[in-house]
């Protein structure tokens, strides 16, 4: 379940086996609040607790316009002997495996603080840091 907190407009979430974009929430005063999704161009009406994050693999840090970096021990740069997830056009670094998963994370930078292992969490960062969305295709 997702924090409802955490959902902006554009989100994707994970509803059953599909992915879908976070349009709104629509609150119910007797009930639970509803998501509004869309799903293939139609919207989708769904109880908000039954949203779940998608999680980050390799082929969804490419549509955030990640790569994969290893970077060997004794260089130079600041990234010298950790792998990382680089986002050239923005110049953001997650450090992490390329299996990404609860047990392994992405951090922000070198601050452990900040994990991630959800696309609308990254999706979010990005936002946050450079005031420009991702566009999903």
């Amino acid at each position: 379940m997702i924090n409802q907190e955490e959902l902006r407009k554009g989100n994707l979430v994970m509803h059953g086996n599909d992915v879908c974009t976070f349009l709104s929430i629509k609150e119910n005063t007797n009930a639970i609040d509803e998501a509004v999704l869309s799903f293939n161009g139609e919207k989708r009406y769904v109880e908000i607790n039954s949203l779940r994050g998608v999680c980050l693999n390799p082929k969804w840090m490419d549509v955030l316009g990640f790569k994969y970096k290893t970077s060997g021990a004794g260089g130079t740069d600041m990234w010298s002997g950790y792998n990382f997830w680089e986002n050239h056009e923005f110049k953001i670094y997650l450090l992490g495996h390329k299996k990404i998963s609860k047990e392994y994370p992405l951090y922000y930078d070198r601050c452990y603080d900040f994990k991630f292992i959800y696309f609308h969490e990254v999706q979010n960062l990005i936002l946050a840091l450079t005031k420009k969305d991702i566009k999903i295709t």
